[in-house]
This record gives structure tokens, C-alpha cells and sequence, in this order.
């Protein structure tokens, strides 16, 4: 059905050092996949890191690691541009901007869309603007066939929710106009490329956008870029209007999917589960995922015990190679510190989707289990409660099932609040040991002095020094 050229335009905006990105990257990268969109068209990336590219201590480049894992695992992508710490921040306007002088040149049909709810996924997600985002992408990229006949039948742009912001309003005095701030609320549009020829720079913010309105209500320039597409002459179709107000409110996909039985709903893939199972509990394991998954790679175990299951995010992660079997141990019942809670029906339906036969859940405390317990360990990875007799506890009793040259690990090593006191134990440990500085620690304890070499070498750059 593609008649025109299509290129794709994707912002991707870090905060920080951590590696949380690649879940929004993994997401929407698949899915341009999954969806043949990728296949159709180029598509091109800019990247955002405002608070820093580079460890001098460590001589670390940290735009390298984020280059080297786009290429490495979406080839298909073209990185246009990186812009750091002693560059303006432009905000999506790196992008839009990007896409504007693309189209100055080409004809043809342009998408772009980011990786939203990335700067406010400490607050936000794992609720609200996960909804938002898949909202966005089931019309944008699931349908995005739709999106270019629209664009075929001669609408401007096309997306979803388009708003009319008359609160915005304002007279533009280099223009003699009177900018309405119209666009697609969150900021995810298809559009044709003679169309956006016939807007403004981007990066001239004052040519389009009322000032001291867009100010008054956001305090900063980072809105106008959502703000720029649309004016009151345009030309727009809009698949669906949500009156949902996406920042508070969740807004699952059977309330937009269900009157549109002609679009086969994509199988979900397992970075999408897996971020699902990590945002339940605020990502707090979310760094450990690349390590767990190396570690059972490197030792080929038999036997990989988790003690503390909760919602089963390091379960899974030890799970995915699909190598050994696997024991998550959990009363089920939650603690003072992970907070009262049973989730052993969401694990199990959980496990059914990810395909991990290899788990079994066990149902009950650390001691009582320990009692019958008569297999050799591998891997131990300790994650119950955590006080400071709790977890002295949970080392004894379960450390004499260990192999010789096994490894024992110990979240949340790095969490010094007042009845934590794994940290402390942590220190204590008389035997070979790292530290994983990410994600609220993870210690790390084996006689095998040279694995512990190869850890060091493979993951220098999330490490704690001191160890």
C-alpha cells in the first residue's frame, strides 16, 4: 500500500546514568519491528543527555554505551546526533528540528514520536503514562497503515487525540497572527512532508507559539515542540478522542481496542512483560537484568534459588536464558519493607506468558522450606526481609546448600535507612565479594576469586570500588 517515501523521527531522551532507557528503546524499537513499519521506512533517532556523556574518573563514555546498544541490537536505526552536557538542551525540538530540514528536501510522509514518560518515570510510571504511551503506539505504529492512508486521502497529519488549546491563545507580533495551540496531546503524529514545509522553523519557537501563554502554563520551552504541528488551519484526522486524562488516570487497551476487531492485537513480546513485572514494584531490580542473566550464562547451574519473590522480576531474570532450574521461595504474604501484599496469582500468570516451565514457585517462609530443602545451589539470591537479623539468618541457614565455588546474592546492599541492615552484613562478610552500586545494590559472594575477575572486567563501570 506505500506510495511515498516514509521516514520515522524518534527522540529519545535520558536522565541518567542508569540503563532504565533500554526498556523504552526495547518497547518501541520492536514494535516499529513487529509491525513491518521498520521495513518500509528509515528511521532515524536523536539522542538527549542533559545530565552528562562522560565518566572522566573512569574514562567511560557513557554516549558510546547508549550508541553501541542501539547499533548492536536495532541496526536498522540511523543516530543522527547526540547532544550532551555542555550543549543547550533543546528538548524534542533536537528531533523536530531534525525532521523539518528532512522534509525541506524530501517528499514523502513523516511519523515521529519519543520515548514518553521517561523523564517522569520515578513518578509516573509505572501507571498512567505507560497507558498513554501504549495508547499512542497502538494508533500510531500498530495502525500505522491507517495513518498513511489518511495521509493518502490528503489530511495534513493524523494521530490521536488532537486537542485545541484556547487557553494558549495569543497574538504573535512577528506574524500578525493569532496562535491557538492545537496539536496531538502527547505529541506521537503522522504527517505529510509538503505540510511540514509549510510550518515554521521549530527552533523558532517565538514564530509560532504564544510566549507568554505556553510559559504561564508550563514554565518552559519544552512544550513548544508538542505545540508546533498544528494551528487552526490544519488539516488533521483523529483516530480516537480520549477523555481520559492520561497523567492520573490509567487507560488500559481494552478500552480503545475492543470496537476494532480488523487489527490483530501483536503477541506480546517478553521486554514488554518484563517491564510490566519491574514497574509493579517501582524498577528497583531493574539495573540487575543484564548481570543475572550473564551470571547463568557463565556458570550453566543446576540449581538457581531466589529467596524473595514478590512480584517475580528477579526470577524471571534468571529464568530467561532458560538454563537450570529455577526455585522462587516466597510466603506470598509480603513484609514491612516490600509492604503487605500477595502476589502469587500475578506470578504464576506471569510465568504462563513468559513460557519459563523451568521455575517452580515454592509457598512459604525461608526456615520452614530450608528444613526439607536437599538440592546442591548454584546460584542463591537473597531478597527477603530486610533487617539485619533477617538476612544474617537467611545467609546461615541457606549458605550451607551452596556448591562449592557457588555465588550468593544479596540485594538492596547499598540501602542504609534506618531497619535496613543488609548493608551492614554486607560489610561484614569475611569471604571474596563485589558490590553492584545500581539499583539499590547488589552484593556479590563467591570463593571463586576468578569469576569475581570476570565481573569485575565485564561490569567495571556499575560497580562500588570500595569492594
Amino acid at each position: 500500500m506505500q506510495t511515498k517515501n516514509i521516514a520515522v523521527f524518534y527522540h529519545l531522551f535520558i536522565p541518567d546514568v542508569s540503563t532504565t532507557w533500554t526498556w523504552w528503546v526495547d518497547e518501541q524499537m520492536s514494535l516499529l519491528k513487529s509491525t513491518g513499519l521498520a521495513d518500509v521506512s528509515t528511521v532515524n533517532m536523536c539522542i538527549t543527555l542533559p545530565l552528562g556523556i562522560c565518566d572522566e574518573k573512569k574514562d567511560v563514555r557513557y554516549d558510546g554505551l547508549v550508541i553501541n546498544y542501539i547499533t548492536e541490537n536495532y541496526p536498522f536505526v540511523n543516530i543522527l546526533n547526540v547532544r550532551g552536557t555542555h550543549e543547550e538542551n533543546l528538548f524534542e525540538g533536537q528531533t523536530v528540528s531534525q525532521l523539518y530540514q528532512y522534509c525541506l528536501k524530501n517528499d514523502g510522509y513523516v511519523f515521529y514520536f519519543h520515548n514518553k514518560g521517561m523523564s517522569s518515570y520515578a513518578t509516573h510510571i509505572p501507571y498512567c503514562l505507560k497507558d498513554w504511551r501504549h495508547y499512542m503506539q497502538y494508533f500510531n505504529i500498530e495502525r500505522w497503515q491507517d495513518c498513511v492512508a489518511k495521509l493518502e486521502e490528503g489530511y495534513d497529519c493524523a494521530g490521536v487525540s488532537w486537542i485545541k488549546r484556547e487557553d494558549l491563545a495569543g497574538d504573535i507580533p512577528t506574524e500578525g497572527k493569532r496562535y491557538i495551540g492545537n496539536h496531538f496531546s502527547g505529541n506521537y503524529w503522522w504527517a505529510r512532508n509538503d505540510y511540514i514545509r509549510r510550518l515554521p522553523d521549530p527552533l523558532k519557537v517565538e514564530d509560532y507559539v504564544h510566549v507568554p501563554s505556553m510559559m504561564d502554563h508550563f514554565k518552559t520551552y519544552r512544550y513548544a515542540f508538542e505545540l508546533w504541528i498544528g494551528d487552526e488551519n490544519t488539516k488533521y484526522y483523529s483516530f480516537h478522542q480520549s477523555k481520559t486524562h492520561h497523567y492520573f488516570e490509567q487507560f488500559p487497551r481494552e478500552k480503545y481496542v475492543l470496537s476494532d476487531r480488523s487489527i490483530k492485537t501483536p503477541e506480546i513480546s517478553v521486554s514488554t512483560l518484563m517491564q510490566e513485572v519491574g514497574s509493579k514494584n517501582f524498577f528497583n531490580w531493574r539495573e540487575h537484568i543484564k548481570f543475572a542473566q550473564w551470571i547463568v550464562k557463565r556458570k550453566n547451574p543446576d540449581i538457581i534459588v531466589d529467596l524473595g519473590v514478590d512480584y517475580g522480576y528477579s526470577t524471571f531474570s534468571f529464568g530467561l536464558p532458560k538454563i537450570g532450574k529455577i526455585y522462587g521461595i516466597d510466603s506470598f504474604e509480603g513484609d514491612k519493607h516490600a509492604g503487605e501484599r500477595d502476589t502469587y496469582n500475578y506470578v504464576i500468570e506471569t510465568q504462563k506468558k513468559l513460557e519459563l516451565d523451568h521455575i517452580t514457585f515454592i509457598k512459604g517462609y525461608f526456615d520452614e522450606v530450608a528444613k526439607i530443602w536437599d538440592k546442591p545451589i548454584d546460584i542463591l539470591h537473597i531478597d527477603g526481609l530486610h533487617t539485619y537479623e533477617a538476612i544474617k539468618n537467611d545467609f546461615d541457614t541457606w549458605s550451607k546448600f551452596l556448591k562449592n565455588g557457588g555465588i550468593i546474592l544479596m540485594h538492596d546492599t547499598c540501602v542504609q535507612h534506618a531497619d535496613f541492615g543488609v548493608y551492614k552484613f554486607f560489610d561484614e562478610i569475611k569471604l571474596p565479594k563485589l558490590n553492584f552500586k545500581v539499583s539499590h545494590g547488589l552484593g556479590v559472594v563467591t570463593t571463586d576469586t576468578k569469576l569475581l575477575e570476570e565481573i569485575r572486567t565485564e561490569f567495571k563501570e556499575t560497580l562500588d570500588e570500595r569492594y
